[in-house]
């Protein structure tokens, strides 16, 4: 068994963006997020094995591994509940669309202890941001299979239910948790 997944999650829709995929946009320093994602993801934690979470044919070409939504059509729980059954001991997931993720941040979540799941809140008043969570594979499938089976598909209640444990953020990393979801979030970043 892994200990250690990451999984990018790839497949959503970018409606607000025209349908792109988010990834494969191009950075300030002209790597696209996926590469400098991938870049951060090797610096913290360079054991672990990554996969790419959803369906979305661009990326193919690039030949990284892929797992499909558990069940499609979902949203993200879909691809957290095929990573959680990838054969690892931890999984962490990370959204695809946040250009500026620092590896100590990943670093500091991997390195954290949690009993089920641990995650980070921000803005104010402070709410989870799902899209770097970690989670102990083992014990967080069989609540995402009920959760899925009652029809309730959001990370939010989910990492209610498991009483996820919170890592705390300086203001900097919180900063670097912004991800690109409208054309205006590409333009001024």
């Amino acid at each position: 068994m892994r200990r250690l997944c990451i999984g990018i999650l790839v497949g959503g829709q970018a409606r607000r963006l025209g349908g792109v995929a988010k990834g494969l946009l191009p950075t300030h320093d002209g790597r696209t997020v996926l590469a400098r994602l991938l870049d951060e993801i090797h610096t913290a934690v360079p054991q672990a094995a990554v996969v790419l979470l959803g369906d979305r044919p661009e990326y193919a070409p690039l030949g990284l591994v892929t797992l499909a939504d558990s069940p499609a059509g979902v949203g993200p729980l879909g691809g957290l509940h095929a990573l959680l059954g990838s054969g690892a001991q931890d999984a962490v997931l990370l959204g695809g669309d946040m250009p500026y993720l620092q590896a100590s941040t990943i670093k500091r979540l991997v390195d954290a202890r949690c009993n089920s799941a641990i995650s980070v809140k921000t803005g104010s008043p402070p709410r989870w941001s799902p899209m770097l969570s970690r989670y102990r594979c083992a014990v967080v499938l069989p609540t995402v299979g009920a959760q899925l089976a009652r029809g309730q598909y959001g990370l939010y209640a989910l990492l209610n239910a498991l009483d996820a444990d919170c890592l705390p953020l300086s203001a900097e990393e919180e900063t670097s948790l912004q991800d690109w979801d409208t054309p205006a979030d590409v333009r001024t970043k």
